[in-house]
């Protein structure tokens, strides 16, 4: 799904905690210079207890405003959006 940055995005470990708890263990590897950095376009979340529960949001065409976030659970990518939505990132 396609979406358009509005404003800032949440620390990536925020969207890890939405996903998954707070104490969850997961793999991550995007561009955010640290963990609280809120200036990213490109973000790979992996559930380690179950690697079938994966999140990657990446630029189209390298606009860091224009992103498409894709897993291969509808429920993870709507719990993504809805929780950007919630965060003022996204309309």
């Amino acid at each position: 799904m396609e979406i358009h940055i509005i404003g800032k995005l949440p620390q990536f470990t925020k969207v890890a905690e939405k996903l998954w708890g707070k104490d969850s263990d997961y793999d991550s590897d995007g561009d955010a210079s640290s963990p609280g950095s809120q200036e990213w376009s490109e973000l790979t979340l992996i559930n380690r207890s179950d690697e079938s529960q994966r999140i990657d949001i990446d630029p189209v065409n390298n606009n860091p405003k224009h992103l498409v976030v894709c897993s291969e659970s509808s429920e993870l990518v709507q719990k993504v959006i809805h929780f950007l939505q919630q965060y003022g990132s996204i309309r």
